[in-house]
């Protein structure tokens, strides 16, 4: 793994144990084992250059994950697909590692760039969903705001699963948002 790519990985798994605001320099340095100098080649801009270029590869990874698990042909399915996805997430980190987009939004005053970066990373997600359920028959005026309530239900529920220390906001969530999917698909 490159200098950068060990930087980028580093500041996504510290931005989700501590958020922006807790994942300082030496934590980064310390996390990726790159040199202050190294930093400074790959990222020229600093912490926030480095925070951006890691909202946008979790971003991407995890928008695959999200255009996988909808690729499905029920939407009840695809909703099933993400929650699924983040409990497995959820659970491979013991219910201590959140979502590394909502904490890097949250960290707008630290990396104001980088939080621009995760809204537009978080907004692909809410574009695959409602693409997925316009192309199975959902008006497109509910579909929109269907996908934003996905969306914002499971990243709500990821918080506080973490709170809790249980997926069970998960599977409320699930149950309800399936049958808010299907109450929008004709047949």
């Amino acid at each position: 793994m490159s200098a950068r790519e060990s930087l980028i990985t580093g500041a996504i798994d510290l931005t989700r144990e501590r958020g922006v605001a807790g994942t300082g320099i030496a934590q980064l340095l310390e996390r990726s084992g790159v040199s202050r100098r190294a930093l400074y080649l790959n990222f020229p801009g600093g912490k926030n250059e480095l925070m951006t270029a890691a909202a946008h590869a979790a971003g991407a990874a995890i928008s695959e994950a999200v255009a996988f698990v909808t690729q499905t042909s029920r939407p009840a399915d695809a909703v099933r697909g993400f929650v699924t996805w983040w409990k497995q997430s959820l659970a491979a980190g013991d219910l201590q590692l959140g979502c590394p987009l909502v904490a890097t939004v949250l960290g707008r005053a630290d990396a104001p760039g980088a939080a621009a970066a995760a809204g537009a990373e978080i907004e692909s997600w809410i574009t695959t969903i409602r693409e997925r359920l316009i192309a199975n028959g959902t008006d497109p005026s509910a579909a929109a705001s269907l996908a934003t309530t996905i969306v914002a239900t499971v990243e709500g529920a990821v918080l506080l699963s973490l709170a809790k220390g249980s997926t069970d906001p998960m599977d409320d969530v699930e149950k309800h948002l399936i049958e808010l999917a299907e109450m929008h698909v004709p047949g």
